[in-house]
């Protein structure tokens, strides 16, 4: 790949803090948006995700791998259940089903706030 000064590889937010509640978040968990191209446009700052935390929920946008509020009104992208399935099966992860990985002791600060209350389907 070849870096421009129109392009600049930015790595995926890890302990980021959401703008709006405050809340450290330890992996926003990026590839679990499906759909063609948002990843890319969540990545490039082009499409809000939401928080994950279940009293907050509002929107924000990376901003060259900083997590920043989005304007007040936008619709964030939500992770699909379906795509954290499918994430764990492309990794060829370790765990047989979401459920497992996400109450994996190793992983718990990383899926604390996908545990219960993110999904209807999942509370464990």
């Amino acid at each position: 790949m070849r870096l421009t000064s129109t392009y600049t590889r930015v790595a995926v937010p890890k302990y980021e803090f959401c703008p709006w509640c405050g809340t450290e978040i330890a992996d926003w968990f990026l590839e679990w948006y499906p759909k063609e191209g948002q990843y890319e446009d969540i990545r490039d700052g082009k499409l809000a995700m939401d928080c994950p935390v279940r009293g907050c929920r509002k929107p924000v946008l990376m901003n060259k791998g900083k997590i920043v509020p989005a304007p007040q009104g936008t619709e964030p992208a939500i992770r699909p259940i379906e795509g954290a399935e499918r994430w764990l099966k492309v990794t060829n992860s370790m765990w047989p089903d979401l459920k497992d990985f996400l109450v994996d002791p190793d992983e718990q600060p990383r899926t604390k706030y996908f545990r219960s209350g993110y999904w209807p389907e999942i509370n464990v």
